[in-house]
């Protein structure tokens, strides 16, 4: 898919099985780390989840949703 990396993650809900916040914003790894390094804390239930490894469905809608921001 043209808008989806391995390096690219977003906050997913464990609990809910979905992405925590809009389906646009995607964080490349870097940023991840810069995130975490700055000690910020992910709500329960939340994780970096990687989009590369997210089902199809979900990456053809992230997808879909960088586009829009273009």
């Amino acid at each position: 898919m043209k808008n989806i990396s391995k390096e690219d993650y977003i906050i997913w809900n464990t609990k809910e099985n979905r992405p925590v916040e809009e389906l646009y914003y995607v964080y490349h790894y870097t940023t991840v780390i810069d995130i975490e390094n700055d000690r910020f804390n992910l709500r329960e239930n939340d994780i970096w989840r990687c989009v590369a490894e997210l089902p199809v469905h979900w990456q053809k809608k992230i997808s879909e949703a960088i586009e829009k921001t273009k």
